[in-house]
């Protein structure tokens, strides 16, 4: 099985995603309802299957995350990107 999640070799998604704050609270830079938005800078998300293999936009599967270089980390997020680089967290 590929990329075991170790939770303490990434960061929290509030660390891998851009917010800011206007008068109605927290929103992701990048906005599209429904996802987290696209991640900060240096940060290269995937969704995978269960045996590594990147999967197209829009199919759900496991949320890796590459930080500054390192291997890729499973989040223990099931995900799906869509086209445009936006992520939607499943579960």
């Amino acid at each position: 099985m590929c990329c075991q999640p170790h939770p303490r070799s990434i960061p929290p998604l509030f660390v891998i995603f851009s917010f800011h704050h206007d008068q109605d609270g927290i929103r992701q830079t990048g906005h599209k309802p429904g996802t987290l938005g696209h991640p900060l800078p240096g940060v290269a998300l995937r969704v995978v299957n269960d045996a590594g293999d990147t999967l197209p936009p829009e199919t759900p599967g496991r949320l890796l995350a590459r930080v500054a270089g390192r291997d890729w980390t499973d989040t223990g997020y099931r995900a799906s990107l869509d086209r445009d680089g936006f992520v939607r967290i499943l579960e």
